[in-house]
């Protein structure tokens, strides 16, 4: 597609955002910017959250459906660093907070829900660093290694 101008205009004043505008022709959004034209569509509106919408009370609603700090920073990102700048979270007492002590019990249970012990290394590191600590990988048969995998950390155990 040969771009010009006139077809970034007629691309652009079919979107009502910006947003909307790069998603519809990435290349027709990156042709304006390149040549300077992105100032020439008063149109676009640009989507952002206006300054102040992150109130308490919007926190304490979406803080409410977490059961756990974790859960709520990785679902609610930019209301979980709000309330962390504004010292809201101990007023979030239902939040708990995983503290997670590992066991040789708890270690094993948790790998018995991989299949391989790559799956196991990537999902849950702790479980995993735990368990290479106290040399118990070898004891989980049941996670199927590679077949040119060598063990890992060998050289740096002792």
């Amino acid at each position: 597609m040969c771009l010009n101008p006139e077809k970034v205009t007629e691309i652009a004043r079919g979107c009502s955002s910006w947003k909307e505008f790069r998603e519809r022709s990435r290349a027709a959004y990156f042709y304006a910017w390149k040549h300077g034209m992105l100032g020439m569509f008063p149109w676009l509106k640009r989507l952002q959250r206006p300054h102040g919408t992150l109130s308490f009370e919007h926190c304490r609603e979406t803080a409410a459906t977490c059961g756990t700090t974790v859960e709520f920073r990785k679902r609610f990102r930019s209301e979980y660093c709000t309330a962390t700048r504004r010292g809201w979270l101990p007023l979030f007492p239902w939040l708990r907070k995983e503290n997670r002590h590992w066991t040789v019990e708890t270690v094993t249970e948790e790998a018995r829900r991989y299949s391989s012990l790559a799956d196991f290394r990537n999902s849950n590191r702790s479980a995993y660093n735990y368990a290479w600590r106290k040399d118990m990988i070898g004891r989980f048969t049941w996670l199927a290694r590679h077949r040119n995998q060598k063990r890992k950390h060998q050289y740096t155990k002792g």
